[in-house]
């Protein structure tokens, strides 16, 4: 009776643990379902939003929200966490483009990249912060146009890519803190 009572209790135990699991792998089904449902519903509403625009003739719209599509596609591809230049160049020339619309000719975008190093692989998502920076930090803050440069050049087995604006600039005492809090996270 010991026994098929332990029999009993194991079995009842391997049946109430099966029934877990089963219900964790619907549910992480249902998650992974409403992560895609997510962006092909996003994906859906800009392009209908873009259609929208072409029938009533707002071209600036039109490219506004196609550029925000590409981003959006970009951000939402797997999980990549290197990335060719190309295609980070890519990104950033979507995100200048919704930029212009926004802030009309009060910038100017420069992008210099030698050909040659367009297949090499950087991070992913590593250019945008940095040339956003410009515009929350330059564009933002001066009435004058501001000129956004980037500049990537190789040096020796390095990629080196050189982000600049002739903004107002940082305040000297700030950017020493900046450059003190840099160097003591290292």
């Amino acid at each position: 009776l010991v026994i098929a009572t332990i029999l009993v209790a194991n079995i009842y135990t391997h049946n109430k643990r099966l029934r877990q699991a089963e219900q964790l792998a619907r549910s992480a089904e249902l998650r992974a379902l409403q992560a895609q449902v997510n962006p092909h519903f996003l994906f859906n509403t800009l392009d209908c939003l873009a259609g929208l625009a072409v029938e009533t003739g707002n071209v600036l719209l039109v490219r506004i929200l196609r550029s925000l599509s590409r981003i959006f596609r970009y951000t939402t591809r797997k999980n990549e966490e290197w990335v060719t230049l190309a295609e980070e160049l890519d990104y950033l020339k979507e995100y200048i483009s919704i930029q212009e619309a926004r802030y009309n000719s009060r910038f100017t975008f420069d992008l210099s990249v030698p050909d040659s190093l367009l297949p090499l692989k950087i991070p992913k998502f590593c250019l945008q912060p940095v040339v956003e920076n410009c515009f929350v930090h330059g564009v933002d803050k001066s009435l004058d146009p501001v000129a956004i440069k980037v500049l990537v050049t190789r040096i020796g087995e390095e990629i080196d890519i050189c982000v600049s604006d002739n903004g107002p600039g940082i305040e000297p005492a700030r950017l020493e803190e900046i450059n003190r809090n840099l160097i003591s996270e290292t």
